[in-house]
């Protein structure tokens, strides 16, 4: 079985990767509406 801490580290890194990439998806349909590539990071 597998220790509790581990847990906690594997549950915090799928949790940064889920951060990141809804900011991510978040960004694209304003990128398209707007016409460029690029989201000020004040907007995100």
């Amino acid at each position: 079985m597998m220790p509790p801490m581990r847990f906690f580290y594997y549950l915090g890194g799928f949790l940064l990767v889920l951060a990141f990439g809804s900011a991510a998806a978040e960004a694209i349909p304003r990128s398209m509406s707007s016409g460029g590539w690029f989201v000020s990071a004040y907007e995100l």
